[in-house]
């Protein structure tokens, strides 16, 4: 796995492995490819874990990593990502998001036009 990525999608996570296959799904009918997954658990219950490592067993080219925390609610949550990061961009999402397949060709396209801090859609 490289060290550095465009961007890091992290994806703050309690209880949510419900909604985890359509998040990943739309992840995965990406055009732009370069990035990473920073899936962040916050001490779930459900089966959330179980379906990430699924996930990273049959997706190996999606670049997923998994960091397991004790619940310490959404914000610090967020910060795990933040701390963990190796995009140059990070794009912070929930378990239960999704994107249209051009979103990050979009959103990314329009930060390495401009150089921009941030990008928002």
């Amino acid at each position: 796995m490289k060290d550095s990525v465009f961007l890091t999608i992290g994806i703050a996570s309690y209880n949510y492995g419900r909604y985890l296959s359509r998040a990943f799904d739309a992840i995965r009918a990406q055009s732009f490819q370069d990035f990473e997954i920073l899936y962040c658990d916050d001490g779930s219950t459900d089966d959330s874990v179980s379906r990430i490592r699924k996930f990273m067993q049959d997706y190996p080219e999606m670049r997923i990593r998994l960091i397991e925390g004790e619940n310490a609610g959404v914000m610090e949550n967020k910060n795990r990502i933040l701390e963990n990061a190796r995009g140059q961009y990070v794009m912070l999402c929930d378990a239960d998001d999704w994107m249209e397949p051009d979103c990050l060709a979009e959103l990314c396209g329009r930060a390495m036009q401009t150089g921009a801090d941030q990008v928002v859609g």
